[in-house]
């Protein structure tokens, strides 16, 4: 044994060539103040750890447990045999686990100094590599030796480290009972693992730079993918052998609720070197859009302007994360791992710790009060991100039912056109009677209303299913009226839900969008000659396109939910996770830590800081990138560095974060010098949300009572019985409400113009390509009555904007290979509306503003844009999801008289640009022309 231990030999040459010498060499005295401090940082003792651990110290370990396995399996009654080799297999492991440290700490300091990219990979590997090793060499030990192992571990204490003190005698560096009471063995397989996962999670990162296509970062995901099913089968093996003898065991019940979290964290990561999403478990289609960012009182269309003010400037994130890594840089010179500066480190280790657990949860984990979060105020709780996410959740649930209804209703009104059709026509089964054209492709109303039926129901069995609706009542009360969660029961409900919601494919909204897109340029056509006229054809083609819509919608908001759940999962897994670390640290204390070699590190403060400054900027630049795309509404890409939207994670230090912040300003300034138009324009809701037109060629239009009586009613008649329909008593109090969608265009106006078919049996030849960045200034709502009976100028209105808003694309989209959809057209966004909680966002889907609408005479109605409101600025005019809510009449009696109301008008102010695509079709004649 003197060729492992040094304490078996008197000799001091063998004791200095003992290969674990390491374990009474590590800690010594600082000649200079007394203190104890590692040999590592007194370059006079130990130039570094490979002086105590290298490949000649290892190879005699490994010979030594050959030799110790040979006469163990040759005695198997020496039980003192199984206990040595249980020793010399941990030893030899902790050994490692220092000098995959070493490494670790390598790394990060070569990225304090700014070394290349491949040495910082190369260090990484390098930890990687070692504990993956030492992993699968220690379980050789639980393989063969399974009973023993079980049988020792329980009373296996963690002591402290020893050091020789003045008199030349061994002394533990801390004093008094163990660092870890029992399974000391066990705590370190884990800690092996949590290692590998973490370290697996940072090199799959900075490979990722490096990786030329996406068959390369498949590859790298395939690597992680390994990693981790080699941690999630040694741990479940793992757990079995132990079964519940350490669920009492605090710091290792600690180091698994670390293990789950670690592997939500690389299983993220692989989603995303896949293709799926980003690592921050956002959504594609996130935009941070900051409505009310006014600075010195100028108002800022854009989101991305607004960030880009707030990243530069002398005390914005930029400069910040600069001058943090130079203090990093600077505190590294003369740090020396002792325990008044170790302990400063770790009082603010724990200080990030908490502040991010309070953002999580809106509570904290300090000054020994480990129930702390059991007293949080319920403002706090309310306020975190979990909970928040819980609502978001809820809210996505609630979008579906809402799609779902519109698309009911609008299903409805189909039937009801095609009722006054064939009363106008005198015919029957007119849904049959009537074709869609697009292309060279036709389809029977019929059949696509049939299509778009089955598809809601398939996407309502997802929704409505018993185990999914038992998973989200389960997310209900997750959060207790004491602030507690139950970790296990809301993870496994989070993953039966998403397995449930994985039923659905991804890419199914993507198609039915490319779809939506594809009817835009859709004619429609009566199978009998004068069947269909103009307002016919096009209230029809109003219908389906708005079919199609809440058909989208129902499955994006699918997605949407299970991107909120995947969301809140790692959310639960990440506070799961610091709640672990935190109570360990509480335990441990600093003191603790500090005795125990596996925790050495010769980091400053400054580099955790730097660090996380690293990672603030590199959010906030995907921030600023996703609302550089919205604005511009085409891909960012600099093809002088290379860099684009997917570089900002690909990326792994400060200085390139701001050349990329750089190439983004760049690219913006550009296309600064495009024109942009505005225009103000009127939904009504009468004629264009209802569909109710007085005339048509001098001939008065008809339609159905919508009460379903069949009577056939005047459009004014029409619109009366429907505002009748949809008002209802609200306490003393009288509304009318309504929602409606405005993803459609506007005949006459500039709103949302979509692209001008010149051939319909060629949907790419495109007589105009319409236009696109169509976003709303503000908005106005006026009341347009015959005559006045209170005298007031308005009367109050809520304005509510959701569901799904939809952009086009700068470029014409392209159609599909079977031309029944439009590719890269139509850009579907979620209307999340976003605030700051506990110093994290949150989003809820929709917006309610309060405003005034504006009572106006039919005869004198003013122009001008009164009482608007600027809520909605920077979003698209066609959104999905508007509800408007209008008082009619309060306890003082009517503000407007129902009956003379002649219309109801969302009056918008939009900016946008027009899509100056080459046309074709008009010859060499008329204003489409384009020079060339």
């Amino acid at each position: 044994m003197s060729t492992l231990y040094p304490e078996y030999s008197s000799n001091p040459e063998v004791k200095g060539a003992a290969a674990f010498r390491y374990l009474e060499r590590m800690y010594t005295l600082d000649p200079e103040t007394g203190d104890i401090i590692s040999a590592l940082s007194n370059n006079e003792k130990v130039s570094s750890y490979s002086d105590l651990w290298g490949a000649v110290e290892k190879d005699k370990a490994d010979n030594a447990i050959e030799v110790l396995e040979g006469f163990s399996s040759l005695r198997p009654d020496l039980a003192y045999l199984e206990s040595a080799l249980i020793d010399v297999y941990y030893d030899r492991a902790a050994a490692d686990y220092i000098l995959a440290n070493r490494s670790i700490d390598e790394s990060r300091i070569r990225w304090i100094e700014q070394s290349s990219l491949s040495d910082i990979e190369l260090s990484r590997q390098e930890a990687v590599d070692i504990l993956q090793r030492t992993l699968v060499e220690y379980w050789s030990l639980v393989e063969n030796h399974t009973q023993a192992f079980i049988t020792a571990v329980p009373e296996r204490d963690l002591q402290s480290a020893i050091y020789l003190n003045e008199e030349g005698q061994h002394s533990p560096v801390y004093e008094g009972e163990p660092l870890v009471v029992g399974y000391k063995d066990v705590l370190l397989v884990y800690q092996v693992m949590n290692k590998l996962l973490e370290q697996q999670s940072y090199l799959s990162k900075v490979k990722a730079i490096y990786a030329g296509s996406s068959e390369q970062k498949v590859q790298l995901a395939n690597e992680a993918q390994t990693v981790l099913e080699l941690v999630l089968n040694k741990e479940s093996q793992l757990s079995a052998l132990l079964e519940n003898h350490s669920q009492t065991h605090f710091m290792l019940s600690s180091e698994k609720a670390k293990l789950e979290s670690y592997s939500q964290q690389l299983k993220a990561i692989i989603q995303w070197l896949r293709g799926n999403g980003n690592y921050l478990g956002l959504p594609d289609d996130f935009v941070l859009l900051l409505q009310g960012y006014k600075p010195q009182g100028s108002v800022v269309h854009d989101s991305f302007d607004a960030i880009e003010m707030m990243l530069e400037g002398q005390y914005g994130l930029v400069t910040t994360a600069q001058q943090a890594l130079i203090k990093a840089q600077e505190a590294r010179a003369n740090y020396k791992y002792q325990r008044d500066i170790f302990r400063q480190t770790f009082s603010k280790e724990q200080r990030v710790l908490n502040d991010r657990l309070f953002a999580l949860l809106g509570c904290t984990l300090e000054k020994g009060d480990s129930r702390s979060c059991d007293s949080q105020s319920q403002s706090n709780r309310k306020g975190s991100l979990i909970a928040q996410q819980q609502v978001s959740i809820e809210a996505a649930k609630l979008a579906v039912q809402r799609a779902e209804a519109a698309h009911k209703s609008i299903s409805e009104n189909i039937s009801i056109e095609l009722e006054r059709i064939e009363k106008e026509k005198q015919v029957s089964n007119a849904v049959e009677k009537i074709a869609v054209l697009f292309g060279r492709n036709e389809l029977l109303l019929s059949k696509l209303i049939k299509d778009s039926q089955t598809s809601a129901t398939n996407m309502h069995a997802v929704i409505n299913s018993e185990s999914t609706k038992q998973s989200l009542e389960t997310l209900k009360g997750f959060v207790n009226s004491s602030g507690q969660i139950d970790m296990p029961v809301l993870l496994a409900a989070l993953e039966d839900l998403k397995s449930n919601l994985k039923s659905m494919p991804a890419d199914r909204s993507d198609n039915y969008t490319q779809t939506l897109a594809v009817l835009e340029r859709a004619a429609i056509r009566g199978l009998e000659r004068g069947l269909l006229d103009l307002n016919s054809e096009a209230r029809i083609k109003a219908l389906t396109l708005e079919l199609e819509t809440t058909k989208v919608d129902i499955a994006k908001s699918l997605v949407y939910l299970e991107q909120e759940v995947e969301r809140l999962i790692g959310f639960s897994s990440e506070a799961r996770r610091l709640i672990a670390q935190l109570n360990q640290n509480e335990v441990r204390q600093a003191e603790r830590y500090y005795a125990d070699p596996l925790h050495y590190s010769d980091l400053t403060a400054e580099t955790l800081r730097a660090e996380l400054y690293f990672v603030e900027l590199q959010e906030w630049l995907f921030y600023a990138v996703q609302a550089l795309e919205y604005k511009w509404q085409e891909p960012f890409y600099d093809r002088t560095r290379g860099f684009d939207k997917d570089s900002v994670f690909e990326i792994q230090d400060i200085q390139q974060l701001v050349d990329y912040f750089a190439s983004l300003k760049r690219f913006d300034d550009v296309r600064n010098f495009r024109a942009t138009q505005e225009a103000t324009d009127t939904v009504s809701l009468k004629k264009h949300i209802f569909g109710y037109v007085d005339t048509l060629r001098g001939k008065t239009m008809w339609y159905p009572s919508p009460d379903g009586t069949g009577e056939m009613l005047t459009a004014d008649e029409a619109f009366k019985a429907k505002l009748q329909q949809l008002s209802r008593r609200v306490g003393t109090d009288y509304w009318f409400t309504a929602e409606f969608s405005t993803v459609k265009e506007l005949p006459r106006t500039n709103f949302f113009q979509g692209p001008v078919v010149a051939d319909e049996g060629d949907l790419t030849c495109l007589l105009d390509a319409g236009t696109y960045l169509d976003k709303i200034d503000a908005v106005s709502l006026n009341l347009v009555v015959s005559h006045d009976v209170s005298g007031e100028v308005s009367t109050p209105a809520y304005l509510t904007y959701g569901g799904n808003n939809y952009m086009r694309s700068r470029i014409p989209g392209a159609l599909t290979d079977n031309e029944d959809g439009v590719k890269d057209e139509l850009i579907a966004y979620s209307a999340r509306f976003w605030d700051v909680s506990n110093g994290g966002f949150f989003a809820k889907d929709s917006y309610r503003q309060q405003m005034k609408a504006n009572i106006m005479l039919s005869y004198d109605k003013n122009s001008e844009l009164l009482n608007p409101t600027y809520s909605f600025k920077e979003r698209s005019v066609a959104a999905s999801g508007w509800r408007l809510s209008v008082k009619l009449s309060d306890r003082y009696g009517d503000i407007v008289d129902l009956e003379s109301i002649d219309d109801i008008e969302m009056r918008v102010k939009h900016r946008f640009q027009s899509r100056n695509a080459e046309t074709c079709g008009g010859g060499d004649l008329g204003p489409l022309l384009l020079l060339k």
